[in-house]
């Protein structure tokens, strides 16, 4: 442990000891936001940029933004290219799923139409999530678009904890941001088995959820409450997928994937 100086000892440092000491400071001025009663500090270890919000509407803290481009074109000339390669500041608009789902970033300051703030891209950050299923432990753009995130079965944010884990709806949660999220999910065929397809209309079934283990071993989807989940799967073939044929048959498993549109 380093000896502490007290008043009236002798002081003597080093050039180097003390050019130390100043880019200690530099380093803690950087890393210093600005702004609410005295400052805050980030973690630096979250992908931490400046963005110009560019939509009419005012980011939350805990909000999202979605990537739209960098500002500066590094054909145009050197400058621009020096521009384009040291400024980090993204130009950003209000999220919609069809472009951004997966290109977003979360406020950690209010950010107004037209004004620059700091936006996590990268890494652990709290947010603002509208949690649909208790069960959900991904997040992503919500399907209608806004600047809170919307709970899903995959997505590219991990939940790591949230406000109330037995409830949905909008709470604060803790996310990890830019972890992509690709689950192996799979149904056990119900007794009845699931209807095929008529016309345009898909048939469904209702059916418990599963998933593999790390070890690849077939494990059964749970909520915080530690009840099953049971999810409608579709089944877009025209052939019935056929259930149990006797007592004895332990039944087929069958993969699944999110469809965008809660089932």
């Amino acid at each position: 442990m380093s000896r502490r100086v007290k008043p009236g000892d002798k002081f003597n440092i080093t050039a180097a000891e003390y050019n130390r000491l100043l880019a200690a400071a530099d380093t803690f001025a950087r890393d210093r936001l600005a702004g609410g009663a005295g400052n805050r500090i980030h973690v630096r270890d979250a992908a931490t940029v400046r963005v110009h919000y560019q939509s009419s509407t005012t980011v939350p803290i805990g909000g999202i933004v979605g990537f739209n481009a960098p500002l500066g074109d590094p054909d145009v000339d050197n400058a621009e290219l020096a521009r384009f390669v040291r400024d980090a500041t993204i130009q950003s608009v209000r999220p919609i799923a069809d472009e951004h789902t997966g290109s977003f970033g979360v406020a950690i300051e209010p950010i107004a139409e037209d004004k620059v703030g700091r936006v996590v891209f990268a890494g652990v950050v709290a947010a603002r999530v509208n949690v649909q299923e208790t069960w959900h432990q991904f997040a992503d753009v919500a399907d209608s678009g806004g600047t809170t995130l919307q709970s899903k079965p995959n997505g590219s944010a991990q939940i790591l904890w949230r406000r109330n884990p037995n409830q949905t709806g909008i709470q604060w949660a803790v996310v990890r941001v830019g972890k992509p999220a690709d689950p192996a999910f799979l149904i056990k065929v119900p007794n009845g088995g699931i209807p095929g397809r008529s016309g345009l209309s898909t048939g469904s079934g209702n059916c418990d959820l599963f998933r593999l283990d790390d070890s690849g071993s077939i494990e059964q989807v749970v909520d915080p409450a530690g009840q099953n989940v049971r999810i409608i799967a579709r089944n877009p073939s025209a052939q019935r997928i056929r259930g149990p044929v006797t007592q004895d048959d332990d039944g087929q498993y069958l993969n699944v994937s999110y469809d965008g549109n809660r089932s």
